[in-house]
């Protein structure tokens, strides 16, 4: 398998975005380790059903920057992303660090890991980002 990604990133906001389970299953690992922008441990299953059941909508999600970096069949993308949400009717917007791994498995890649961090003024400055998007 190639250790280039495809569209499987894209394939991943894209059910995000519409809430759709049966899409947003087969792209997550079972054993996936998610860690939210404050820091919380969000188990796959509950992150899948947070982002299904209305409780949390995604409303627009911009990729700003991204680089990919292989490890066999292991690849580790960095990110920049604009994020609009909605949590419980509030709306959110900020920009964030994610990093993410993926991995080579039955002929897609599956999402193994994510962490989200909240990115400050002066960092998304030092990536030459200079409006918040809010």
């Amino acid at each position: 398998m190639s250790t280039e990604l495809g569209d499987a990133p894209q394939r991943l906001v894209q059910s995000l975005i519409a809430q759709d389970t049966a899409a947003l299953k087969p792209l997550v690992d079972p054993h996936c380790r998610i860690v939210g922008p404050k820091g919380f441990m969000i188990e796959p299953d509950e992150w899948i059903g947070v982002h299904t059941s209305g409780v949390f909508e995604q409303v627009s999600l911009e990729l700003l920057q991204s680089d990919v970096v292989a490890h066999g069949e292991t690849v580790v993308r960095t990110e920049i992303q604009r994020s609009e949400c909605r949590f419980h009717g509030e709306t959110i917007k900020g920009l964030f660090r994610v990093m993410s791994v993926w991995l080579a498995r039955d002929g897609d890649w599956r999402l193994a890991g994510v962490q989200y961090t909240a990115l400050a003024a002066d960092a998304a400055a030092a990536a030459g980002i200079t409006e918040a998007g809010e």
